[in-house]
């Protein structure tokens, strides 16, 4: 599942502002990126409790990443560094 980010939904509201024709199409997928936003948010939680039952970010991210990158699957991390490289300006 594609994650939306701020990213998207700023490329919404510029089509939105640029006259698209399908102006309602956009505002809907506007709205439909700001709920799984939100719905990712309150889901992301979990990690940043673990944390802090672990010891707090500075003493347990290492650990907790290590073990993430055990769980998650080669194509999630692969688009994670591709996104993170672009919103971070990093070059190959």
């Amino acid at each position: 599942m594609r994650q939306y980010t701020r990213r998207h939904v700023t490329s919404a509201e510029n089509a939105t502002q640029a006259g698209s024709t399908s102006a309602t199409v956009v505002i809907a997928m506007e709205q439909y990126a700001l709920n799984v936003m939100e719905a990712s948010n309150m889901r992301k939680e979990v990690i940043y409790n673990l944390l802090e039952q672990l010891g707090g970010e500075e003493v347990s991210s290492h650990t907790v990443l290590m073990e993430l990158i055990q769980w998650l699957d080669a194509d999630t991390i692969e688009q994670f560094v591709e996104d993170f490289k672009q919103l971070n300006d990093i070059e190959d």
